[in-house]
């Protein structure tokens, strides 16, 4: 009876300590960002949104717009959502002459703009969620539209709050945060800005050092550099889409990626309380101490799942997978994130430095003509809990947040 009595205590005080912040702290979101109501929410009626819009340029940092707007993706997700029980998709209304029925070999047919037009037309063809399958930003019309302002309460969205995508988008500030707050395995790094001058801000590094953009996609624009030379060659590349860019030690050893899944709200059949993390994806195959970007070479062809005999022989793997559900904490995820970590040495003695926080992770998958080899980092991860594509996505549609909730998170 004690037991129990103290049990219920602790249960009551965790769920009294509810708060806003968003960062310079580890706390979560209050239990009600989680859930709305305790009875299961009505069968979703789903449409994804592709990166129609341009990136704007955030303080002369401009992330590059991927070419076709993640359609490739958005499709897949689309494709396979259907084969979920109660699941509904809806797609843009048929063109005259097209034929009725959609075509899987063909990524236009499957999403809507994520323009303010392309997101109303998803309501207005009946739309409950919105899986916004591209970049979010301040001004993004999800934030910002009055028009669509009048779906705040009605409408769900798949993805994070879009004032904290543009704060968390910038890996610069990210790893600036997780230092501050001194719970993290993190590199030494440098911020190399638009007048500065590169050797005296980098006169007590040691080379190799890796160049990368502030807020990039992937490894595109990511380049070892063994010289000074070969880096101030790399910055010029650097600066046609930014004023500034970051420079960090380059890690030696083992790279892993983490995905870290966010709560998931009650009355589901399988909730979650908290953030956690999926099974560890080895990353092999380096070219020039890079992975390559994965529009290049599919990840299934330089990545695998570590088992879990590999995980809990080496306490290293559990500990960064501990770093990067704090890290989902701090951020306040209410999506998939995925944290890319790499030993400092090629030694099992060393440990993992978190080195790259992507708040939009790739979520290609199998399913439609021609996509049996793009199973995303995450979708690998899942694979070891025995999940399919279809379940993958499933969970991650169970996490969706009301619109008005997510546009009044903010980071502090």
């Amino acid at each position: 009876m004690i037991l129990n009595s103290m049990r219920y205590a602790l249960l009551v005080q965790r769920a009294a300590s509810r708060c806003h912040r968003c960062a310079y702290g580890e706390v979560q979101l209050r239990s009600s960002h989680y859930k709305d109501h305790r009875k299961p929410p009505p069968s979703p009626r789903v449409a994804v949104l592709y990166q129609a819009l341009e990136p704007p340029r955030i303080d002369g940092v401009r992330k590059p717009k991927k070419p076709g707007g993640y359609q490739d993706s958005g499709a897949d997700i689309a494709f396979n959502l259907r084969k979920i029980p109660g699941v509904k998709v809806i797609t843009p209304p048929r063109k005259k002459g097209r034929p009725k029925r959609l075509d899987p070999a063909d990524m236009t047919e499957w999403c809507f703009p994520d323009t303010e037009e392309g997101i109303l037309a998803a309501i207005r063809e009946g739309a409950t969620h919105l899986w916004a399958n591209t970049i979010l930003f301040a001004a993004h019309p999800l934030q910002q539209s009055p028009a669509i302002a009048k779906f705040n309460s009605k409408v769900r969205v798949v993805g994070h709050a879009p004032l904290l995508v543009q704060k968390y988008d910038d890996k610069e500030y990210v790893n600036e945060l997780l230092r501050k707050l001194g719970r993290y395995t993190m590199p030494q790094a440098w911020t190399i800005k638009e007048k500065d001058d590169i050797a005296t801000v980098l006169k007590d590094a040691k080379f190799p050092l890796v160049a990368k953009p502030i807020r990039g996609r992937g490894s595109q624009g990511v380049k070892v550099c063994s010289t000074l030379d070969d880096l101030i060659a790399h910055a010029q590349t650097l600066r046609e889409d930014s004023s500034s860019f970051m420079v960090e030690e380059f890690l030696r050893g083992e790279e892993v990626t983490v995905t870290v899944m966010p709560p998931t709200p009650r009355g589901q059949r399988e909730s979650n309380k908290d953030c956690w993390s999926l099974p560890i994806v080895e990353r092999h195959s380096h070219q020039d101490g890079v992975v390559p970007y994965n529009g290049v070479i599919a990840v299934v062809a330089n990545s695998r799942t570590l088992s879990m005999f590999e995980e809990n022989s080496d306490p290293h793997y559990a500990q960064v997978r501990r770093e990067c559900e704090r890290v989902g904490r701090v951020l306040c995820i209410t999506a998939p994130i995925r944290i890319d970590c790499r030993r400092y040495e090629d030694s099992r003695e060393s440990k993992f430095a978190l080195f790259d926080v992507n708040m939009k992770p790739n979520m290609t998958g199998p399913g439609r003509p021609g996509r049996d080899d793009q199973a995303s980092l995450t979708l690998m991860a899942a694979q070891r809990l025995g999940w399919d594509y279809p379940k993958l996505l499933k969970k991650i549609l169970e996490a969706a947040q009301k619109l008005n909730k997510l546009k009044k998170l903010r980071p502090e």
